[in-house]
């Protein structure tokens, strides 16, 4: 492919710096075009700069274009902006349901780290762990009701919507969302899938070994586990 043509990936090779204004201090931070985020030298809050559209976004052959390296630092840089939406979309939906939203940024950080080291897509694991358990609380939603059914995977897919996704990244989403929880989510599903699972469990897990053995401990988590970054999480949070 001609990367000359394609001034997408121009941009995207070549960064170049840029001043933000930090909205907490006022204090001009660089940012390079490649980047999103940078913590102020001054203040030390995380400054946001708003994302701009991209030929990956939309170009099927973005990935071959870039170089996985630079498309998938892309995706993981687009995923902070697109976090900040969808925390405001939750926040609205569970109005003084704050336990809820609680919950969402325990699992979404779990996800991260787990995407980290287990090849995850940023663009699909974000939004998938921050909505995993939005039906339970959308307008109708009964506290048990499961996050895979018809009406909970409408409510993934008409917030995804409104934050402008890709059409194809939303069913991928919807299809996690969807199947996460065990036996859907086994052996044989996704990577994404099988990350929010994990994060899941992990979220979960002082809940599930309340009152085990050691030995019981060890054994739910061989066997419930799906990566081996969530399975050494969890030997770790009871150590």
């Amino acid at each position: 492919m001609d990367h000359t043509i394609c001034p997408g990936s121009k941009i995207l090779r070549s960064p170049k710096p840029a001043s933000i204004d930090c909205p907490s201090c006022g204090y001009a931070v660089e940012i390079w075009s490649d980047e999103i985020r940078a913590v102020c030298p001054r203040c030390k809050k995380n400054v946001v700069r708003e994302g701009i559209a991209s030929c990956l976004d939309w170009c099927k052959k973005g990935k071959e274009c870039v170089g996985e390296t630079i498309y998938n630092k892309y995706m993981e840089n687009r995923s902070v902006s697109v976090r900040q939406q969808l925390f405001q979309e939750l926040e609205t939906i569970a109005g003084s349901d704050k336990q809820q939203v609680d919950r969402a940024v325990a699992v979404l950080n779990f996800a991260e780290e787990i995407t980290k080291k287990e090849n995850g897509e940023w663009n699909i694991v974000v939004p998938a762990g921050i909505l995993h358990n939005v039906g339970t609380f959308t307008s109708g939603a009964s506290g048990n009701q499961d996050s895979g059914d018809v009406s909970s995977i409408q409510a993934v897919r008409k917030i995804l919507l409104k934050v402008g996704m890709r059409m194809e990244d939303i069913e991928v989403i919807c299809n996690v969302v969807a199947h996460y929880r065990a036996p859907a989510c086994g052996e044989a599903a996704s990577q994404n899938c099988k990350i929010i699972h994990d994060a899941v469990l992990l979220t979960d897990l002082p809940k599930n070994i309340e009152g085990k053995t050691p030995e019981e401990r060890m054994k739910i988590i061989a066997a419930a586990f799906l990566t081996p970054t969530g399975a050494e999480m969890a030997k770790k949070s009871l150590l």
